[in-house]
């Protein structure tokens, strides 16, 4: 195989559709998840602009001067405001199998119950760039959430399960966004590799 597969998702998307239309991108769908692992999805809920828009947002925060986004670093849980899991991290601090990542990111994480400092890890408040960064990327993640459940609905279907079938053990989905920079790579050990080859932390990723 030379390219990754693509499936249209749309009928799971629309009210309306047919079941005959459901059950063709959850066979497909299937087929992807248990040949190759990975899959394009075609037909989606987000529009162009909306994609456009969070790249572009991503990029000028990490344009922005050190001192700037380390405003936001991401913390151990209990030091000020750091729940181990929320903010930001600078090239080389994320590590896969030992070796340092040459890339820079910001990790949100769906909110929790309101506390105050110090903080249990994961229990923090997202850290957000200024500006309108927190509007776009919320209305952002709220379509991923759409389009993520339309998935699981058809991963269902294709098991051959109802699909409503994942709905009953999941009462809200805890997500994970993490918008990450890719500087230059540089030669040596350290700076040779953007992201490790790694597995996913979430039961669904989209990227």
């Amino acid at each position: 195989m030379t390219s990754l597969p693509v499936i249209d998702i749309s009928p799971f998307l629309d009210p309306n559709s047919s079941f005959s239309s459901r059950l063709e991108t959850a066979r497909c769908l299937d087929n992807a998840c248990r040949t190759v692992g990975f899959f394009y999805l075609s037909s989606h809920n987000i529009p162009p602009s909306t994609l456009h828009k969070i790249l572009s947002l991503a990029h000028s925060f990490f344009a922005l001067p050190a001192s700037e986004k380390g405003s936001l670093r991401l913390l151990p849980a209990g030091v000020s405001d750091g729940d181990g899991a929320r903010g930001y991290q600078t090239i080389g601090e994320n590590v896969t199998q030992g070796k340092r990542d040459w890339h820079e990111g910001l990790d949100l994480y769906r909110p929790v119950p309101a506390t105050k400092p110090p903080y249990s890890p994961i229990m923090g408040t997202n850290k957000w760039p200024p500006g309108e960064f927190r509007e776009v990327y919320e209305a952002y993640i709220e379509k991923l959430l759409i389009l993520g459940k339309a998935v699981m609905s058809a991963i269902a279907l294709g098991l051959g399960e109802r699909e409503d079938y994942f709905e009953g053990l999941v009462n809200e989905s805890f997500w994970v966004m993490r918008a990450n920079g890719y500087p230059p790579l540089q030669s040596g050990d350290d700076g040779g590799i953007s992201c490790g080859e790694h597995t996913g932390i979430t039961l669904l990723d989209i990227v």
